[in-house]
Parts: C-alpha cells; structure tokens; sequence
C-alpha cells in the first residue's frame, strides 16, 4: 500500500507540475464560482513525462508494471492524458499533432489496416463545422 501512495503522489506532483495558476491583471489567483482557484495546462501532458516522473527508464518499463494499485493508478493516470489529447482534436492549429500523438501511445487510436475504414477523420474540416 505504501508503494500505492508514492506512487499516487509522483502521479499527482506530475500533473500540478503541468498547470500554473489563472492570475488577474493585478496578479491576484482567480477563482471559479465555487471559490477554486482556476488553474490552467501550460506545459502538455505527455506518457514519457509520466514515465519519468515516476522514476521509470521508459515508458515500456512504466507499462509493465504487475502491483495491481499500481497499475491501476498508471491507467488512471495514462487516461488523464489521453483525455487531454483528445480534447485538443477540437482545435484545428493542434489536430494533425495531436492526432499522431494519440495513435502513438494509446492503441485503440491507431488507424486501422489498409482498406478498411480510418480511425480519424481525413481532416479536422470534415467533421468540425
């Protein structure tokens, strides 16, 4: 469990270290209507981040993890980022990166053999108006 827990943390440390704060003009946090601070993703999430941020050698060996809470917090964690990505396929300046991004590390995004239909659509035009 306590290996959980580092783990867990190095995944958390991981992400923050992704954001910055929302300020106002006057340097102030902004804060959303509940009184949140508003942060904001100014540096991407990435597999290989994760992976050295936990401390790995590479992401293979980050996936091959056997401890199931550890495999578990990776999935969550690989899931946070495909979420990111995926999110990003809506902006059209991002879409051709972030399409290969997605089909590199995370399988189900992968285009599908030769003559049968594509995973993506052939451009963001077709789908995003």
């Amino acid at each position: 469990m306590r290996k959980y827990k580092y783990l867990q943390s190095k995944i958390d440390a991981y992400f923050k270290s992704r954001k910055t704060p929302v300020l106002a003009k006057d340097g102030t946090h902004l804060c959303d209507a509940g009184g949140r601070p508003l942060y904001e993703v100014t540096r991407p999430m990435t597999v290989t981040g994760l992976a050295r941020a936990l401390g790995f050698c590479s992401r293979e060996e980050m996936m091959a993890q056997t401890d199931e809470k550890s495999a578990e917090a990776i999935a969550s964690a690989l899931l946070a980022i495909e979420e990111y990505a995926e999110e990003k396929l809506f902006y059209k300046e991002s879409f051709s990166g972030t399409k290969l991004f997605l089909s590199v590390n995370f399988p189900r995004w992968k285009q599908e053999a030769a003559g049968e239909a594509e995973a993506f659509p052939e451009s963001f035009d077709s789908w995003a108006k």
